[in-house]
């Protein structure tokens, strides 16, 4: 995020048993998403877009939709 504390977040419910892994192997966890909209190098917000998070014992295995 350019601006973090513009960062407005959006909850799309509670997190929910997941299996986010390929090619026969499993990565269990529980996901969360949620939406999030910021403020951009011109000062305009840019609009909401959803990511995700595999959490499993209190860490954060694996994000969704981040672009990379």
């Amino acid at each position: 995020l350019l601006d973090p504390a513009s960062a407005q977040i959006e909850w799309e419910g509670d997190p929910k048993p997941a299996d986010l892994g390929t090619k026969g192997q499993h990565l269990y966890g529980y996901l969360v998403n949620f939406k999030v909209n910021s403020r951009n190098r011109f000062g305009s917000y840019t609009g909401k877009q959803a990511h995700g998070a595999l959490i499993r014992n209190g860490e954060v295995i694996k994000g969704v939709g981040f672009g990379y």
